[in-house]
């Protein structure tokens, strides 16, 4: 499979286990990693539109500038 190849992750049972990127207006670019219901790892970037939420989902975003003191 490539770097640039687009995955389809088995749904609506998946477990995202981690999350990071920049949010900044309009520009974001989130990368995650998930394990599916069948227990398969997943990681790499979130494409804007193509990512359905099934339940419920929290996600905390900080103010970088707050978030260092300054």
């Amino acid at each position: 499979m490539s770097s640039d190849e687009i995955v389809e992750v088995d749904w609506p049972a998946t477990e995202l286990t981690s999350l990071t990127g920049t949010v900044r207006g309009d520009d974001v670019a989130l990368v995650a990693a998930m394990v599916d219901r069948h227990g398969d790892v997943h990681s790499g970037a979130v494409l804007p539109g193509e990512n359905p939420v099934a339940v419920t989902y929290e996600l905390y975003l900080e103010d970088e500038a707050e978030g260092d003191g300054r």
